[in-house]
Parts: structure tokens; sequence; C-alpha cells
């Protein structure tokens, strides 16, 4: 599943890539010990940094009880692929793959070389082996 287009080595993302895009930003809202850092949307994948931190946000009654990135990722892809598949009127059908790579991002020389890599990315999509455009 597409979710955007290379335009002048820019990403714009469809109606499913805007969704991605949401769903990404709203990890901030359900889980209180999570920064979202540098992220990037590709046609056929994204990028992004997930921070954990030991102050959560504030959000109603109680301590928060810290979730691992499992956990994150897990309601990302869900949620996200619940409102794809209601867009499209496919009911279950997979969007994600089953699994994700991470990194642990070790200090500050590594965290800037991270983002640096997220934000050129699409700029390198037109000569990426996975662009079928490219082949």
């Amino acid at each position: 599943m597409l979710t955007c287009r290379s335009i002048n080595e820019e990403m714009q993302p469809n109606q499913f890539g805007q969704t991605v895009m949401e769903w990404w930003n709203e990890i901030e809202n359900h889980f209180p010990y999570v920064e979202l850092d540098a992220f990037v949307l590709m046609p056929n994948h994204s990028h992004g940094i997930v921070i954990f931190t030991n102050n959560p946000k504030p959000v109603g009654a109680g301590r928060p009880r810290p979730m691992g990135l499992g956990q994150v990722m897990g309601y990302f892809k869900y949620q996200s692929t619940k409102q794809i598949n209601f867009i499209r009127q496919t009911p279950g059908l997979t969007i994600w793959q089953r699994n994700y790579y991470e990194r642990i991002i070790q200090n500050e020389t590594e965290l800037n070389r991270i983002r640096e890599y997220i934000e050129v990315n699409p700029a390198k999509w037109d000569s990426d082996k996975e662009n079928p455009v490219s082949r």
C-alpha cells in the first residue's frame, strides 16, 4: 500500500498517508511517557524516533504506567490499520509488516545522525531499490 508519493524530493501523503501521520502524532496523547522526535513517511515505509521519558505528561487522575515500544508500535499500527481499512472498506486487511526495526540511540551524536538520515531519506527515494519506478 503506497501512502505518499515523491514530488521534487518531498513526500506528499495521500489519504492513507495522512491517516498514518495522524495516528503517529496521536501516540504522545495516548502514552504520557513518550515524546516523538523526527518522523518521515515514505511510500512503502516510515522512519520515526520515539523517546521514552521519566516525566510523564499529566493525564487525568493517578500516575500513568510506563509502556514499552511494543505497546506503542502496536497501538500505532492497530489504530492506523483500522482507520485505513475503514476508508477502503477492507476490514481485517493487513497493512503493516509483522515486526519493526528498532535501535536504541546511545548518545546525542547518534541521535543527530539518525535525525539527519530521516530528514534526507525522501530525497533518496527516486534511486531507492524499493521504488518500483527506479527499477
